[in-house]
């Protein structure tokens, strides 16, 4: 799937914008508050179909408020549900139903809540998922466990909070890149288990090694340079529009 030619590109690339790029820090979730950490559960899903709409989460204080884990918490079921729905509403979240009841996002949100609250709060999940031996395992419970997150999402999400290094999280524009690079990209690479993962092996094993670098940095280097890579490949058009499933960077306050 991967030539030599986009191997030596990728390396390229990765030797240019790696000085400018933020990488997650290990353990990064022991430094989020709980609301923090909830954010990151709840923008994985509201980014799906464009992630303009989280940037229109995070920018507001009353949806922020509105919310937080906390607050969810003490709510009823109902009046609970009734508020994840209106706030994705007020962000404009693709794919928030026109009514409550055919909102599958506000259902997976308040699922996800529920299964959360459940063990503990977010912090006590990502404790749970921390002890698990491989980042493999703890992909696939974030996958099994939670809806919305599935495959790209799950990695996303580890790798933010610190818990996944070696993963590659193909969104929209990581596979523009590629595919600029005549990398060839199987389909189906962002639903089918197997092939994702032998795709991001492969990545990993060609790039990621001679690079030596993580397979998290390749990543966040593609994503965060995403236009000035693009200009400098000329592969695609370089305006950017949020289609597929763009990521979301929520920040953890203290």
């Amino acid at each position: 799937m991967v030539r030599a030619d986009a191997v030596g590109a990728l390396l390229d690339i990765a030797t240019e914008f790696a000085p400018r790029t933020k990488f997650p820090q290990l353990n990064n979730w022991k430094r989020c508050s709980e609301d923090a950490l909830w954010n990151h559960f709840v923008y994985q899903v509201a980014t799906v179909g464009g992630s303009s709409a989280v940037d229109r989460l995070k920018a507001s204080r009353a949806l922020q408020q509105a919310l937080r884990f906390r607050a969810l918490r003490e709510s009823n079921s109902t009046a609970r549900r009734s508020t994840i729905y209106k706030s994705l509403r007020a962000a404009a979240v693709r794919y928030s139903g026109k009514s409550i009841e055919k909102c599958r996002k506000t259902r997976a949100i308040d699922r996800n809540f529920e299964y959360l609250n459940s063990l503990g709060g977010p912090g006590a999940y990502l404790n749970l998922v921390s002890v698990l031996s491989t980042e493999p395992e703890r992909i696939d419970h974030v996958a099994e466990h939670f809806r919305y997150i599935k495959l790209k999402g799950a990695r996303d999400l580890l790798a933010e909070l610190g818990l996944a290094t070696d993963i590659i999280a193909f969104d929209t524009r990581l596979l523009k890149i590629l595919k600029a690079l005549n990398v060839d990209v199987p389909d189906d690479v962002r639903t089918n288990r197997r092939l994702y993962k032998k795709f991001q092996d492969e990545l990993i094993t060609k790039v990621c090694g001679p690079a030596c670098i993580a397979g998290v940095m390749l990543d966040r280097i593609l994503y965060q340079n995403y236009r000035a890579i693009i200009a400098k490949i000329g592969g695609v058009r370089t305006s950017e529009s949020a289609t597929g499933a763009p990521r979301c960077r929520p920040s953890c306050p203290a």
